[in-house]
């Protein structure tokens, strides 16, 4: 989101694909804990308040969505934790982008078109 609110252009290449695997078999199962902190720090830091409060409990529902189908619900209530803990001093430091980066980043083709 940062690149289009700087004023880049995002490109879509048909047949480039990325594959994210959310298999644990032979991956560091804590790291799963922090990237759940990551990603609710990620919203905190760049959206805007008139959608933070939704776009937070929509992303906490697809992260615990998804935590009870690969069996990681305790993993993921300790990255909330760590997120609530650390999001007070993260509140200072916001930088948003724009309602209308947000809208052209929501128009793009879906990734796997």
């Amino acid at each position: 989101m940062r690149v289009i609110d700087a004023g880049y252009e995002i490109v879509a290449l048909s047949g480039v694909h990325v594959w994210h695997d959310y298999s644990f078999i032979g991956r560091n199962v804590g790291r799963y804990r922090a990237g759940i902190c990551n990603d609710l720090v990620v919203l905190l830091v760049r959206v805007p308040l008139l959608i933070l409060i939704p776009a937070l409990a929509l992303r906490l529902e697809q992260q615990f969505r998804l935590a009870r189908k690969i069996n990681r619900t305790p993993l993921c209530l300790k990255g909330v934790v760590d997120f609530l803990r650390i999001a007070p001093r993260l509140w200072r430091g916001r930088r948003t982008v724009r309602m209308s980066s947000i809208a052209r980043y929501w128009a793009l083709p879906p990734p796997y078109v």
